[in-house]
Formats: C-alpha cells, sequence, structure tokens
C-alpha cells in the first residue's frame, strides 16, 4: 500500500490502518495544517512531527475520527477540524496564531474546536483510555 507523500527508504513506517483512503486523507489535512504540502518526507520524521503538533498518531487520529462520525451531531465535521482541535489540545497556543495555521477566521476554529473538544470528552470513557499517550496518568479513581 502507498502512503501519499511519503519516502519508505527508513526502517519506520506507518501502520496501515483498516482505511488507508482515510489514512491518506488525514496525512493529507495534516501536511496542509503543517504547511509541508508536496513534501517527500522520511515516515520517521513526519510521524515525530505529526506527534508533536497533534499529541497522537495519525493512526490514533484514523480511530478517533471513525468513533466520532458515530455521535449525532447538528453540523457534520471534517477531519481538519478534528485536527484542529488535536493541535489546541497539544499545543494550546492562542486562537489567532491557531487559527492562522488553520487558514481561517478565530470565529471558525474556535466553532469547531469546541465542538470537537466537546465531542471527545463524550468519547473519553469509550475510547481515550484504550490508547497509551493516556495511560501515563493511570485509570481515573
Amino acid at each position: 500500500m502507498d502512503i501519499e507523500g511519503f519516502s519508505f527508504s527508513s526502517k519506520t513506517k506507518l501502520k496501515m490502518a483498516s482505511n488507508p483512503i482515510l489514512l491518506n486523507a488525514i496525512i493529507r489535512e495534516s501536511k496542509h495544517i503543517l504547511r509541508r504540502y508536496d513534501r517527500i518526507d522520511d515516515t520517521k520524521i513526519f510521524v515525530r512531527r505529526y506527534k508533536a503538533s497533534f499529541g497522537v498518531t495519525p493512526e490514533i487520529t484514523q480511530v478517533l475520527w471513525e468513533s466520532l462520525e458515530g455521535i449525532e451531531m447538528k453540523e457534520k465535521p471534517k477531519i481538519k477540524h478534528l485536527l484542529w482541535a488535536l493541535l489546541f489540545l497539544k499545543v494550546y497556543s492562542s486562537e489567532e496564531v491557531l487559527s492562522s495555521m488553520a487558514e481561517t477566521t478565530e470565529k471558525t476554529y474556535r466553532k469547531w474546536v469546541w465542538i470537537i473538544v466537546n465531542k471527545l470528552d463524550e468519547l473519553a470513557d469509550k475510547q481515550v483510555r484504550k490508547f497509551s499517550i493516556f495511560s501515563v496518568f493511570g485509570e481515573p479513581t
């Protein structure tokens, strides 16, 4: 399977998730936010940059997206909205800075970030504990 825009010369490869088309869409959107479009990146370096920006791997992003799709919402979010929320949670910079990275207005950025953050909170008991990034803190009492 090919993952768009990657050189597989390194030993580290992305684990293929259940839906490679969705994984490609997540990678494409993340490259846009990170301003790395049309670049051939070493997979190991890309994953490091991705985790530094979004706090999780592309595969975990895919699981989160698939989980969000199962929740009733008034407006249907896009993959970029999940990435905006993950960026906000990881980087926790001002709306002005993050909305400029997302190439949108502060109002639109704020709207979608909080919709997604609240939905992720709803998923917390079901999904989040499964991921090792959150297991560092132990089980909640």
